[in-house]
């Protein structure tokens, strides 16, 4: 399986030393320069920026930021709009801790802030806060790191619609885009058993307030005939179902889950005994489902099997089996 935005997969580190495959969807840094902070795009006052400073990746692209007043701030201003219930989630990786770095024009736009920090190591910490606004709003946005008097080392200014998603450069004086990570196609017929088997994950998707439907199956390329793990991150609930000539099957459903949470995840199907199993325990059973013939199933995607819903978030482990499994095995499969 490949990520068709960058052709390999693309391997996330920050949770797991083992590393876990990441698939995000498109999103643009609507910051113009997000590592040069010398550059006239950044307004500055009573602040200063030296270069030459190790960032994250490793090279000297950070900046040491100085401001010498309580008065004084960093400053890109960007153009924005959105409407009741979107989001925008500004982030900025820093050595020190920066209280404030997200502001609308000067002005109070109704809304609810979620703040977050996560450790990137070597002293490094990328700041998010991510705005849901409550009511509409046209205007700007200032991506502004001010109130604090004293020296900080920065890197990586990113504005984005929506949820934070890993960090994109953007040096060339204008918004940039990554477009979205696609893995599909894996395998063939003679690797899959339509007549029986196992699909197993383990994995976690974000927490979208858009409709976020985020699968992972085996299929013919078809809705028509595939088997489906669905994660949803708009809200608490994890679905698996199958379809068979267009006609369901079973259709598994468990609420109460957190989409920012890893789960481990197995359907075990065959002729009228089919379960799925979350986190060692069996939720859901039918014994009256009908089978795809032999040789149907000749791919893993992780979408809902015709190319629509892909999975965007963290996946360690996804195998498919051939035979069934008991419920003894499932629960040691899944048990976290």
């Amino acid at each position: 399986i490949k990520s068709a935005a960058s052709d390999v997969p693309r391997i996330d580190f920050s949770d797991s030393t083992n590393g876990v495959l990441l698939l995000e969807k498109a999103a643009t840094n609507l910051v113009t320069y997000s590592e040069d902070f010398s550059n006239a795009a950044w307004a500055k006052s009573n602040s200063s920026v030296v270069s030459g400073f190790t960032s994250p990746n490793g090279d000297a692209s950070a900046f040491e930021l100085i401001i010498q007043s309580s008065n004084g701030y960093l400053l890109e201003q960007i153009s924005y709009s959105a409407v009741t219930g979107q989001s925008v989630t500004a982030s900025i990786f820093a050595k020190n801790e920066i209280t404030g770095f997200l502001a609308f024009g000067g002005a109070t736009v109704a809304g609810t802030d979620v703040y977050s920090i996560e450790d990137y190591g070597n002293g490094w910490f990328r700041h998010t806060t991510t705005r849901t606004f409550t009511t509409t709003f046209v205007g700007s946005i200032q991506f502004i790191i001010y109130g604090q008097v004293g020296n900080n080392v920065i890197f990586g200014a990113q504005l984005e619609q929506g949820y934070a998603t890993s960090y994109i450069p953007s040096l060339s004086g204008s918004a940039t885009t990554r477009l979205a990570d696609v893995c599909n196609n894996s395998g063939s017929a003679q690797d899959f058993n339509s007549e029986e088997g196992v699909l197993y994950i383990q994995a976690k998707v974000k927490s979208d307030s858009n409709s976020s439907i985020n699968s992972i199956g085996i299929s013919n390329g078809t809705d028509s005939n595939r088997l489906s793990i669905i994660m949803y991150g708009n809200s608490d609930l994890i679905r698996a179902n199958m379809n068979v000539s267009s006609v369901s099957q079973f259709d598994f459903l468990q609420y109460g889950n957190n989409p920012e949470q890893y789960y481990k995840i197995a359907v075990s199907y065959k002729q009228n005994d089919c379960k799925i199993f979350i986190n060692g325990v069996k939720v859901g059973v039918d014994i009256s489902a009908t089978m795809p013939s032999l040789g149907t199933f000749d791919r893993l995607n992780l979408d809902i099997g015709n190319n629509l819903y892909d999975f965007y978030g963290k996946v360690k482990d996804l195998q498919v089996f051939t035979e069934a499994k008991s419920d003894e095995q499932l629960a040691a499969l899944t048990t976290i």
